[in-house]
């Protein structure tokens, strides 16, 4: 066993902490050596572990902690269950005992003496070794643990599916005593982890026809090298095949496998050093490709199945060691693993010298490269410099994400590296790495639910890879900008070179810049990583002037956010000629002046678009919009104008109708959007004319907007205007409340292209407030809903009518496959309705036009026909096909329905009933005269057929009927 101890390093020498000069860097030696053995038919292991621990610190310790991460998978009481719970992620919550997993310490010895030990307060994933002697300064102690440990299947990274096995994660492991004292932060959903470097000497039993990969060296036996070495020769003679013949083969080779399935053991001898944890991998199936860069062998683990889709792998990792090593410095282990795996925690996962990789290769994009080279990158930031991946994870992903978008740019440009179009389409919109990390940081900053950097992965509420991976990215891009492309690379190679095998915190990376830069960047790092505070430049105002030498052009800045950064202002004249000044953009305003013999075309702020604006739109003058013809994919520095085609066909009046529509803002925001377009009947020669106006609003985290609608379509006028609110702690999920005020002047005047049954001819001026509570977790799924509108009869309004109506719509997850849907509605008003504001009994008519997936309004296909809108009373069986030929489907101003729906187990039918009525009046309420029905929904997921079947009241007197209808859901509750 060799072990290893590390040069003491002063702080105050080299400015790294913040201690007094006389305080000295330590950090812990371990060694583990571990027996385990797999057994594959209940899936558990069973090991053994020597740990040798020298207390470098300065310290007497009287207990150790060590990580018993197996133990988050044991039960729904674990902070990972509870957190993935609150997450709305039921998973794991709905998973059988068989498919748990657990780690059981059958002894603990210390020096050979017994032990005591227990678990953290709440948290079984952390165990407490109480020492039977305290550990000195400089003392060191022996650890033996035996243990056991029942595989789960593969929830988040340990785990098993069938006999593929992810090893990760899975022994006794010391927990990190450094400066800032013991690390037991247990198992999160989010976040990953800290620990000790030091060597491991491992050996694993398996079933002999498993292939293994795992961190370190493959030491013995020579049997199990040759058996890789075929492998590889397997592989390279595979990826000579054609088509045809790689599938055969494949396929031949996958019954041979079957036939090779043995009880038969053998134990492998891998031995890694300098590394700070230990993972493996068992198939198999794998099919094994080899390349080599410099004194590192390459070697990717495949899955049949992805074999042809990876057969760039070699480069992808080949090209990281290449690019990191050059920027950073040399990978320094003798070989570097990829393994196709079935990860549940994301894309990809690293582990010393391996890295386990779950993403497919999307055709024509470059997203397995990112996913391959981006997880081999993590060797750097979190292999060879081991921060805390749980409380500063910026050092290793948003490091590492860096990294990953100049590896991008630096092999393919910065404009579209991520997609890779054949010629013939070249056209397409393309996408680049970097702005798919401006996008991710945007969509929450611009709605103020961003959050700092600088906290434990597991506090953050939604936003932990768009801050800790996307803005820590452009954090280092800006501090590329400001010290310059030479002095940053000596900074980051600096910061290697220093803290390679040991402990960085983020007053280390800190102190390392200031000593490239000799000034202090506390502040700058301080911005970015522990505040919200924005980044906004605009161009207030322009003046020109002739002067002797030539013409005086004076841009006044302004800083409309708090942050503060240098912002470059270029000027670009009449005579084609550029000219770029920094600002230093400090004061809410400041000026910029160029002297120059043309005068200005244009002018632009950071003109290389390498600010983290929250607003770039206001950095050109004169402003530049962006015209795209139907879509392309949203630019963050210039507002887009879409425009195109429609064609629509109304075989009631119209025909086929054509028309143009355009739409000016930004797809992500509006701020403002506005829409336009017109089209014309060619049978009826009736135009149809559409304007729509969108602003967001500051406040309530810019969740809230104002809506404009002017519509004149088939024969239904619309002058709307819409206050909406959002609230809730979370930008995409439940819990959220909706608030919507209404003010609404809407006239009919043409029945031809509506069933005249359920509208009525006339204007209607009224007011409507709609509040909606819903929620979502790992067993309910509920909507609770209420409404109040007010119709006024005026001068030029028709109608005079109150109604309110309140709604719940729950979903009960009773096991995995297993719910009960139930909803309630229930509705009253009085007064003088239009048709279409009464309350329907078989599903809501759409009376405002806002489901634009209704095909037709009359006809077959129009609502309360063939096609259900979810709402109202929906009891599905009374539309009006039912109630015979050219009946009205019934309606009344007073409403109470209930809707329950069951699945039908192993299939994607479900049962309904419903049940409910309408009436005039409070006094015409019979609750002995309720209608209900049954029948089957087949569940396409987005697309839903209803099948009543039973009517208990039909119009012909048949009870039994056999009907049809469909119906849309993009989401929702009980859609």
């Amino acid at each position: 066993m060799k072990r290893f101890s590390f040069v003491f390093i002063l702080a105050g020498a080299l400015l790294c902490f913040s201690q007094a000069s006389s305080a000295r860097y330590w950090q812990q030696d371990v060694a583990y050596q571990i027996h385990v053995s797999l057994e594959t038919e209940h899936h558990t292991l069973t090991g053994k572990e020597r740990f040798f621990y020298r207390n470098n610190s300065p310290d007497t310790l009287r207990f150790v902690w060590f990580h018993t991460y197996p133990n988050a998978y044991k039960d729904n009481t674990t902070i990972f269950a509870r957190e993935m719970a609150q997450q709305g992620k039921s998973r794991f919550y709905f998973s059988s005992p068989e498919e748990r997993g657990y780690m059981n310490w059958k002894s603990v010895t210390v020096n050979g003496k017994p032990a005591r030990s227990a678990y953290k307060k709440g948290d079984i994933t952390e165990r407490k070794v109480e020492l039977p002697e305290p550990l000195p300064p400089g003392g060191t102690a022996t650890f033996e643990i035996a243990f056991f440990v029942k595989l789960p299947f593969i929830f988040s990274r340990l785990g098993h599916i069938g006999r593929h096995y992810e090893i990760t994660q899975w022994y006794p492991k010391i927990v990190v005593y450094d400066q800032k004292g013991w690390h037991p932060d247990g198992y999160h959903a989010t976040g990953e982890f800290y620990g000790e470097f030091g060597s491991f000497d491992v050996w694993i039993t398996v079933p002999k026809d498993l292939v293994v990969a795992a961190t370190g060296d493959l030491v013995e036996p020579e049997s199990e090298i040759a058996f890789r070495d075929s492998l590889v020769r397997e592989g390279r003679k595979i990826e000579k095949m054609g088509k045809k013949e790689r599938k055969n083969y494949l396929k031949h080779r996958a019954q041979r496998l079957k036939k090779r399935k043995t009880t038969e053991t053998k134990t492998l001898h891998f031995r890694a050093e300098k590394v700070h944890d230990f993972a493996w991998f068992a198939d198999a199936r794998f099919l094994i490709k080899k390349g080599s860069y410099k004194n590192t062998d390459i070697y990717i683990y495949v899955l049949p199945k992805h074999e042809r889709a990876w057969k760039d792998a070699v480069r992808y990792v080949h090209d990281t060691l290449h690019y990191y090593g050059q920027w950073y410095g040399a990978y320094p282990y003798k070989q570097m693993s990829v393994v196709d795996g079935d990860l549940s925690a994301g894309g990809g996962m690293e582990y010393p010298n391996i890295t386990v990789i779950s993403s497919v290769n999307i055709p024509f994009t470059r997203t397995l490269e990112m996913v391959i080279m981006h997880e081999t990158g993590h060797q750097w930031f979190y292999g060879m410099l081991g921060s805390n991946e749980m409380d500063e994870a910026w050092m290793d992903e948003g490091i590492n994400t860096f990294s990953e978008i100049r590896y991008l740019e630096t092999k393919y440009g910065r404009e579209g590296n991520l997609i890779d179009w054949p010629k013939s389409v070249s056209f397409l919109p393309r996408i680049g790495d970097r702005w798919t990390a401006y996008a991710s940081y945007f969509n929450y900053a611009y709605h103020n639910m961003d959050e700092p950097i600088l906290q434990p992965a597991y506090k953050f509420r939604e936003s932990y890879a768009s801050m800790v991976y996307h803005k820590t990215a452009w954090m280092l891009f800006e501090l590329k900008r400001l010290v310059g492309d030479k002095i940053f690379n000596t900074i980051m190679k600096a910061y290697f070179h220093d803290w390679q095998y040991k402990h960085p915190h983020t007053e280390d990376f800190v102190a390392e810049v200031n000593k490239i830069m000799g000034q202090d960047y506390s502040s700058y790092f301080d911005e970015w990583l522990k505040t919200t505070r924005k980044f906004d430049y605009s161009i207030r105002k322009v003046t020109q002037e002739r002067t002797r030498n030539g013409t005086r052009i004076t841009v006044q800045i302004e800083r409309r956010a708090q942050g503060v950064v240098p912002v470059d202002v270029r000027l670009r004249t009449k005579d084609g000629k550029s000219f770029t000044k920094r600002c230093p953009g400090q004061k809410r305003f400041e000026t910029v002046s160029f002297v120059t013999k043309a005068k200005a075309d244009f002018i632009t702020l950071d003109p290389t678009n390498d600010l983290l604006e929250v607003n770039h739109w206001n950095d050109r003058k004169p402003a530049k919009i962006k015209t795209d013809f139907l879509a392309n994919i949203p630019n963050f520095y210039h507002k887009q104008f879409f425009y195109g085609p429609s064609v629509w066909y109304n075989g009631q009046k119209d025909g086929v109708r054509l028309g143009l529509w355009g739409r000016y803002g930004f797809p992500l925001a509006n701020n403002p959007t506005i829409q336009a377009g017109f089209s014309v009947g060619l049978s009826s020669g009736r135009i149809n004319k559409t304007l729509l106006l969108k602003q967001d609003l500051p406040f309530f985290d810019r969740r809230s907007e104002v809506d404009f609608l002017f519509n004149d379509v088939s024969g239904y006028r619309q002058r709307n205007v819409t206050l909406k609110v959002k609230t809730g702690p979370y930008l995409s999920r439940p819990p959220f409340h909706l608030f919507a005020l209404e003010l609404a002047l809407n006239r009919v005047y043409d029945l031809d292209y509506v069933n005249a049954w359920d509208w009525s001819l006339g204007q209607n001026a009224m007011l409507t407030a709609n509040y909606s509570y819903n929620i979502k977790t790992v067993r309910w799924k509920n909507r609770f809903a209420l409404s109040a509108q007010k119709g006024f009869k005026t001068d030029f309004s028709d109608f005079s009518y109150t109604r309110f109506s309140a709604e719940a719509d729950q979903t009960f997850r009773w096991t995995k496959r297993f719910d009960t849907h139930w909803r309630f509605f229930a509705g009253a008003g009085r007064g003088t309705f239009p048709n279409q504001r009464r309350f329907f009994l078989a599903g809501d008519v759409d009376p405002d036009r806002r489901d634009f997936l209704a095909l037709e309004r009359k006809g077959d296909l129009a609502p309360l026909e063939h096609y259900n809108i979810y709402g109202q009373g929906n009891v599905r069986g009374y539309l009006a096909p039912f109630m015979g030929e050219g009946k009205a489907s019934p309606s009344g101003k007073w409403i109470a329905a209930m809707n329950v729906d069951i699945p039908v187990p192993a299939t994607f039918l479900r049962l309904f009933y419903d049940v409910g009525n309408v009436w005039e009046s409070r006094e015409a309420v019979d609750w002995k005269s309720l209608r209900s029905d049954a029948g089957i929904t087949v569940d396409l997921g987005v697309v839903k057929f209803d099948f009543p079947i039973w009517v208990s009241h039909p119009g012909d007197g048949k009870n039994l009927k056999f009907r049809w209808l469909f119906r849309v859901s993009l989401g929702g509750v009980g859609l």
